[in-house]
């Protein structure tokens, strides 16, 4: 592809593309005045990415495809660096962590969103509060915002969600450029949550105008939003910001195509209309056989052009701790070890990998093969049946149920995970369900066996064990009734650790003890792939999904 020419004209980004500098002013009715001045013109790089149509674009009430373009238009307090291992500034130079792990103090940059307006303290202040508030002008109009519960644990959440107050007790602002956050309980990894584009500031008009705001977010990050996005755009504009704090990208423009799903973006990829695509799985091989795949799966460059990594995700089945057959420990490790892995990642067709355990590779912590059930063993899984084989209420006790979500892909994955347990002697029998229906028999306790998925959108090893393995309130996806003393004091301690690494080691020690209960039983890590043009170099696309466009560039 030839370099692109950015004329200050409207019109189609596949006229640019297509025709002369002389030939798109025409086409959008605009004057360049005489060759000479066309010839004066410099070269704007620029790039064409595929992305989901958006519902809601202000990033306290936005939707998954609403979110990558917040990650290109707002910086948030931190980001977690990928390559380093490690949680950095972002919109804050530094951050300091108090010894019992619950105040954070983040030192913010000088820095200003591209309307010009200073970014302070209380532009986070705000940012954070609105999503709590249901009085604000963001809930009033969208709705109880999806991301409140990243601040569950910020003191005074409960009362400002209640509306009880307006303010979070645990924001303060000592002056515009330092934030402290106090939290009602210690949480070391509190930075990594605060890296989420829903945490960005926001300046006054986002409440003052919510409307206008939400088709055209100003933002304090590398691109802004070069016009207003209406329901129906096509493609949605991102102009780099000249004044953004750390340095304007290389990229200079950023055309964000609506495509309906992966295949179709695929296609326009493959005509040459876009310049980076979601890589559906049946076109997986092909394109890593033409361009390449990315060592590391994370940075697209000249050692690869296919980004293929495994998500923050695992699919997995949730086992009944509480009732018959799983209040069995060994019948539980029976159950896990005669699932075939390779066989149900065979069923994605290379957009799975098989999983040894609840953390993919992707977390911190993560430990090869360290959930010695999540092996397949045939001869292991059936002498463990054997009592419960030979007793009198066999057929009774091994007799059981799997709930599951009433969706494409579900039923074939969830009908070779029941012929591999009735295979050690289980009987099994398949309850598809609507989402309000698996909802309700997950609260009420009333299932045997659930195919459910494990979803972060941080690498925190603590966001994926505390929710499934925790015997408190946090253990909010625990609907299994596991209990695990020890599990849940490492949990706990780890929270209050401060020392990364001793943190990292005390969430490891939770991860085996919870690995040799086998509460539940890990399947598969779910896998994502995306295309580039061979010009691509240094576009790192993270396990979230979020494009780093800022630090990408192309070679044209």
């Amino acid at each position: 592809m030839s370099q692109r020419l950015i004329s200050a004209c409207p019109l189609s980004r596949r006229a640019l593309v297509a025709g002369s500098l002389t030939a798109a002013a025409t086409l959008a009715g605009c004057s360049l005045g005489d060759q000479g001045a066309a010839d004066d013109v410099v070269p704007a790089v620029s790039m064409d990415v595929a992305t989901e149509r958006p519902q809601v674009l202000d990033p306290g009430a936005a939707d998954a495809a609403g979110l990558q373009v917040d990650f290109q238009v707002f910086d948030p307090l931190t980001e977690y660096d990928y390559e380093l291992g490690e949680v950095v500034g972002r919109a804050a130079s530094r951050f300091d962590v108090s010894d019992d792990a619950r105040t954070f103090t983040f030192l913010l940059r000088d820095a200003v969103f591209s309307n010009g307006e200073q970014v302070t303290s209380e532009s986070f202040k705000r940012a954070w509060e609105r999503i709590v508030d249901p009085s604000s002008a963001l809930n009033q109009h969208y709705g109880p915002s999806p991301h409140a519960r990243r601040l569950v644990l910020v003191e005074g959440f409960s009362a400002l969600a209640a509306g009880d107050t307006h303010s979070l007790t645990g924001l303060s602002c000592p002056d515009s450029r330092t934030l402290v956050v106090r939290l009602s309980a210690p949480y070391a990894d509190f930075p990594i949550l605060a890296a989420h584009p829903a945490l960005a500031p926001v300046p006054q008009d986002a409440e003052d105008d919510v409307e206008s705001f939400g088709r055209a977010p100003v933002g304090n990050g590398a691109y802004a939003v070069a016009s207003e996005v209406q329901p129906k755009t096509p493609v949605i504009h991102l102009a780099s910001d000249s004044g953004y704090i750390l340095g304007a990208p290389q990229i200079e423009h950023v055309y964000l195509s609506i495509q309906d799903d992966s295949v179709d973006a695929y296609q326009a990829f493959s005509a040459g209309e876009l310049d980076v695509s979601p890589c559906p799985m049946d076109d997986l091989a092909g394109a890593v056989s033409s361009l390449g795949s990315a060592p590391d799966g994370l940075v697209m460059g000249e050692d690869g052009h296919v980004v293929e990594s495994t998500e923050l995700a695992c699919s997995l089945l949730q086992l009944n701790c509480g009732k018959a057959p799983f209040d069995d420990i060994s019948l539980r490790r029976a159950a896990s070890l005669a699932i075939d892995r390779e066989a149900i990642a065979d069923l994605y067709q290379g957009m799975a990998a098989p999983a040894d355990g609840l953390l993919p590779p992707v977390a911190c912590g993560y430990r090869e093969a360290s959930w010695i059930y999540a092996a397949y063993n045939l001869a292991a899984a059936r002498d463990l049946m054997q009592p419960a084989l030979d007793a009198d209420d066999a057929d009774e006790r091994l007799a059981v149920s799997i709930i599951y979500l009433d969706e494409a892909g579900q039923q074939k994955v969830v009908e070779t995970v029941a012929g591999m347990l009735e295979h050690v002697g289980f009987s099994c029998e398949l309850e598809p369900l609507e989402q309000d229906d698996l909802d309700k028999r997950l609260a009420s306790g009333d299932f045997t066996i659930a195919r459910l998925d494990a979803v972060t959108d941080a690498p925190a090893a603590e966001l994926f064990l505390g929710p499934w393995f925790d015997s408190g309130e946090r253990g909010i996806e625990n609907h299994g009734g596991y209990a695990n003393d020890d599990v849940t004091a490492l949990l706990d301690e780890a929270r209050s650790t401060v020392d990364d690494a001793i943190r990292v080691e005390r969430l490891q020690a939770a991860d085996a003890h919870a690995g040799e209960d086998a509460p539940l039983i890990p399947l598969v890590w779910p896998r994502r792939a995306f295309a580039g043009v061979d010009d691509i170099q240094d576009l790192l696309i993270d396990p979230v999904g979020f494009l780093h466009l800022a630090s990408a560039r192309i070679d044209r």
